[in-house]
């Protein structure tokens, strides 16, 4: 795939009727969705290390307009199952907001739970997450009337990043054992109390975003250390005759100003930079030592090679998908998002 132009109907932000007096610290899309027959993106601006703004475009006009109140900081935003709207976790408060709605509605919990930063939609009314009790993380339900339930919780170990498929509770477990970190994948039930499977288990090396894409297959990210350069490996999960098996399949790097620096770092850490998954490709963003920022590659999962495909003056963030088309972000160094024309996806997915 070829560096491409940048797109008329492209999310021209800085050739909008929108006027800034600065540029944002990065912006990248986070939802896509349909709207009166018109595709939408909700796409996130960082103007500072702890002041995130949430806009929508309309890419067939190409009008952008404010999807939320600069008061709201909209971290881990979610579409609803219905596409009627969207969630996100702002300072970890889970609010929702209705594209026909002006009202952000907030959902209260009102036991001592805290640390909520991804969460998921089981249907409509139903949202899930993972969550810290008494110094430890355990799964939680919390449905759109406030009530909260437990899933999966121990005041021995944590149990985090859950993906619930059909009537499996998958998830992540960490425990100390002789001093050190053990992480494991596990399953259970999703109604509750019921004994946990373990299906793998690791090593120290932290395990998390945790992503099923059935109930046999599924991707996490592992962490491989690293100082200025923080490097990280993709791992593909999968259930054989045997029993579940790893295969790593590629390893990407993320500048520590990305992720630590008080004045440069994402709002939302890894989340913007966390690889893609499509039938045939995954499209990742890793720093080039020769370009000095990061640019976007694809790997193709019948070949197990990687490609640079997109590069800029500035970081390049991992593209999100809608039908064929492709959208992606980076650093304030990059005036627009840009699209991967879908033609030039189709050539490449025969």
């Amino acid at each position: 795939m070829r560096l491409i132009a940048f797109l008329a109907t492209s999310v021209l932000f800085f050739h909008t009727s929108q006027v800034f007096d600065q540029k944002p610290m990065y912006m990248y899309p986070v939802a896509v969705y349909e709207y009166l027959h018109k595709p939408h993106l909700l796409i996130v601006y960082q103007w500072s290390p702890d002041h995130l703004e949430l806009y929508d475009n309309d890419i067939t006009s190409g009008t952008v307009t404010k999807a939320l109140m600069a008061m709201y900081t909209p971290a881990a935003v979610c579409l609803l199952p219905d596409s009627s709207g969207f969630s996100f976790v702002d300072n970890g408060r889970i609010r929702i907001k209705r594209f026909e709605k002006r009202a952000v509605k907030s959902l209260n919990i009102y036991d001592p739970v805290y640390g909520i930063e991804l969460i998921k939609w089981l249907d409509n009314q139903t949202c899930y997450f993972h969550a810290q009790y008494d110094g430890h993380y355990g799964i939680y339900t919390l449905t759109i009337e406030e009530e909260l339930t437990p899933i999966l919780t121990s005041t021995l170990v944590d149990y985090m990043y859950p993906n619930i498929v059909c009537s499996d509770l998958f998830f992540i477990e960490r425990s100390m054992v002789n001093r050190q970190w053990l992480y494991q994948m596990g399953k259970a039930g999703n109604t509750g109390t019921c004994a946990t499977n373990i299906l793998l288990t690791f090593d120290d090396k932290p395990r998390f975003m945790l992503t099923m894409k059935s109930s046999h297959e599924g991707y996490l990210i592992e962490s491989a250390g690293g100082e200025n350069l923080h490097i990280f490996n993709y791992i593909r999960l999968f259930e054989t005759e045997a029993g579940w098996k790893t295969e790593k399949l590629f390893s990407f790097t993320v500048p520590a100003y990305l992720l630590t620096d008080q004045q440069r770092r994402l709002y939302e850490s890894l989340l913007p930079l966390a690889p893609r998954v499509t039938d045939s490709f995954i499209f990742y963003s890793s720093y080039n030592e020769n370009l000095k920022h990061m640019v976007i590659y694809k790997y193709d999962k019948r070949t197990s090679q990687s490609i640079l495909i997109a590069h800029g003056q500035g970081d390049l963030f991992a593209p999100l998908f809608f039908g064929l088309a492709g959208w992606y972000g980076g650093s304030a160094k990059i005036d627009c998002l840009t699209s991967f024309l879908p033609q030039e996806i189709m050539a490449h997915a025969v």
